[in-house]
């Protein structure tokens, strides 16, 4: 079969449809990828359709609310169904709030989009990815000098004691590095890398919840932040990343083993196993 005639790679990428996640997708599809990009905005989905088009990849925007898990897991159901290889999982989907809001399935909001909806998309759509050519998930993360010094309060996993938008925002993607770690090593005999990525300075609507005057600072600082994360890209699209499988790529170049106390993650993982379980939410 030559090349022109191979079916190209599919990736699956959450919050797709602006700033980290958007350059993912545009990159990847840049590169022959058929991408679905995951998202809440329909003309942004549509927009990135359409910058698509007539290029080597393509992109199908499918319109999804991340903070509805049985959303998350009827979509990731029949997702699955396909039985066609999947080479990227990327777990991009995140948001802050000023004030603590629980969702319709009880927990609360921006840790459910960030974190919990990661989980129960790889515990559906992991068969495909074990049947994809060098198969990986990359989780958002964010500077290792945070991002690892970082603890989960196992008795408050609901963040309903003195919330703070950011400090839940930051225990979100500290949870995706110890997802990170803990699926590396269960899925390491079925050839599928999971890494966690720094994505830097960059341009993103994570700030669209907050009050007028924050956006309004966000807005004039973002003239300073780079387009694209080039951290991101580089590992949606590296040759091969099996043997940083486990790692933090705090840049493109620079990675850092995930060694959080094995203790406390099996805690982590049994604790999300447990809440996402017995509703049904995983495979």
């Amino acid at each position: 079969m030559n090349a022109s005639a191979r079916p190209a790679k599919t990736a699956l990428v959450t919050g797709g449809t602006s700033g980290i996640g958007r350059s993912i997708v545009s990159a990847l599809a840049q590169r022959g990828y058929h991408v679905v990009a995951l998202g809440r905005d329909k003309a942004r989905g549509a927009a990135i359709e359409h910058e698509a088009r007539g290029g080597p990849g393509r992109v199908q925007f499918v319109e999804l609310d991340q903070s509805d898990l049985g959303a998350v897991r009827d979509f990731a159901r029949t997702y699955a169904e396909r039985a066609a290889p999947l080479n990227l999982l990327a777990n991009v989907a995140g948001m802050t709030r000023p004030a603590r809001k629980v969702t319709a399935d009880g927990f609360e909001e921006s840790f459910t989009v960030g974190y919990l909806s990661a989980v129960v998309l790889c515990s559906w759509l992991e068969p495909l990815l074990a049947k994809g050519d060098n198969a990986r998930i990359i989780n958002v993360g964010a500077a290792a000098r945070t991002l690892l010094d970082t603890r989960l309060d196992l008795s408050d996993f609901d963040f309903s004691r003195k919330y703070s938008g950011f400090k839940t925002s930051l225990a979100t993607v500290h949870a995706k590095a110890v997802m990170a770690q803990a699926l590396a090593g269960r899925l390491a005999d079925k050839d599928i890398s999971v890494v966690c990525f720094n994505p830097g300075v960059i341009r993103s609507g994570l700030m669209r919840n907050q009050s007028l005057l924050l956006r309004a600072g966000y807005a004039a600082a973002s003239f300073f932040m780079a387009p694209d994360s080039a951290c991101g890209i580089h590992v949606a699209t590296a040759s091969d990343l099996r043997i940083k499988s486990g790692h933090l790529f705090d840049t493109p170049a620079r990675t850092i083993p995930l060694a959080f106390d094995e203790t406390y993650v099996n805690a982590v993982w049994n604790m999300t196993d447990a809440r996402l379980r017995q509703p049904g939410f995983l495979a």
